[in-house]
């Protein structure tokens, strides 16, 4: 169906309905004169006399009336689909598809989580847990939360958070029976419980700073897993020394069942950035999260 059709099924259905070309005219914001020309041009299109209009009145033929009980559900359905629409544009709704490492999603959305349900109830989250770099639009993401240095050209990239610190643990048992360590450089020949890294299939590298110097050393020890829970869960049974950030050492050094140690050590986590495809056209739902995430960084500077 053409643009002008569709006009002209509008027009004959209001008039139509207000059986009068004035108050028609007044609803679709054109002249008497105009409204009355589209009519025709619809009747002259079908080659049926829908209305019968005299200088005082207007009145359905029966072809109109037919027209008029099938034409006014089919144009109601129409304008319900669009308002249905434009809640898109002018309330923030919807779901938005955010992918993100573990400590990007411990760091940064666990603790906005019960804000952003309070002040958008209507934006549904998707939260998708992946270590490993993929193609965020090609897997139908929205946006990913990804570490300083980790940031695709072609994505903008919003900096939500700012450095964490790392600190070395270990439990007290396993102090008692190793020994303390004396000196950072004594991490060489005790036993280190590592988190591997997805990208590269590997145990991370330590690095950390002590007296103005950088140091980078490779782990060793009995034991390698690829979550910093379940390192602090071997920390405390005993399997070693290890390097986390502060948020998932914290419970345990507060409860005693693990130890901070090499305090003059200084280990920094960069901080993580909201990514996502760089687009004109976003729904309101969409800059409503961006807009909250900006927010919240803000606060905690």
């Amino acid at each position: 169906m053409r643009g002008n059709h569709f006009m002209e099924l509008r027009a004959f259905e209001l008039v139509a309905r207000r059986l009068s070309f004035s108050q028609a005219a007044a609803d679709l914001g054109v002249s008497k004169a105009a409204l009355s020309q589209i009519v025709k041009n619809l009747e002259q299109r079908v080659g049926v006399r829908l209305l019968n209009r005299t200088t005082r009145s207007v009145a359905l033929t029966d072809a109109g009336s037919e027209l008029l009980a099938r034409l006014s559900p089919a144009l109601l359905d129409l304008v319900n689909a669009v308002d249905n629409i434009e809640k898109f544009r002018n309330k923030p709704s919807g779901v938005i598809r955010i992918k993100s490492c573990q400590l990007g999603i411990d760091m940064h959305l666990k603790p906005i989580l019960g804000v952003f349900s309070k002040e958008l109830p209507e934006i549904s989250l998707e939260i998708n847990v992946q270590d490993g770099d993929i193609d965020m639009v090609a897997n139908g993401f929205d946006a990913a939360i990804r570490p300083e240095g980790q940031i695709d050209l072609d994505l903008i990239g919003v900096k939500i958070g700012k450095v964490h610190r790392q600190v070395f643990v270990a439990s007290p048992d396993y102090l008692e029976s190793s020994g303390n360590l004396e000196n950072h450089t004594d991490l060489r020949s005790h036993k280190c419980v590592s988190v591997r890294q997805s990208k590269h299939g590997q145990s991370a590298a330590w690095r950390y700073a002590y007296d103005g110097r950088f140091f980078v050393i490779e782990p060793k020890g009995p034991l390698i897993v690829n979550d910093y829970k379940l390192a602090m869960e071997a920390v405390t049974a005993g399997w070693g020394i290890s390097l986390v950030p502060l948020i998932y050492a914290e419970p345990y050094l507060k409860s005693g069942q693990a130890q901070q140690i090499l305090t003059e050590c200084v280990s920094d986590i960069p901080p993580f950035y909201l990514c996502y495809p760089k687009q004109e056209l976003t729904t309101n739902a969409f800059r409503s999260f961006v807009n909250f995430m900006k927010q919240c960084s803000r606060n905690l500077s």
